[in-house]
């Protein structure tokens, strides 16, 4: 029983690590998105104040 509750630990483990890095890469490209798409305005902005 020692063998499983340690593999099923090991196996969660994993899932948490992929799925926090999945979050990761997501929340990148989106901050990524967001800054290209806004680098513009933000720039327009700056110039007319």
């Amino acid at each position: 029983m020692q063998i499983i509750s340690e593999r099923l630990d090991t196996v969660r483990r994993g899932i948490t690590a992929s799925a926090t890095l999945t979050i990761a890469t997501a929340a990148a490209i989106v901050l990524r998105q967001y800054a290209l798409t806004s680098a513009p305005v933000w720039r327009a902005l700056w110039r007319n104040t």
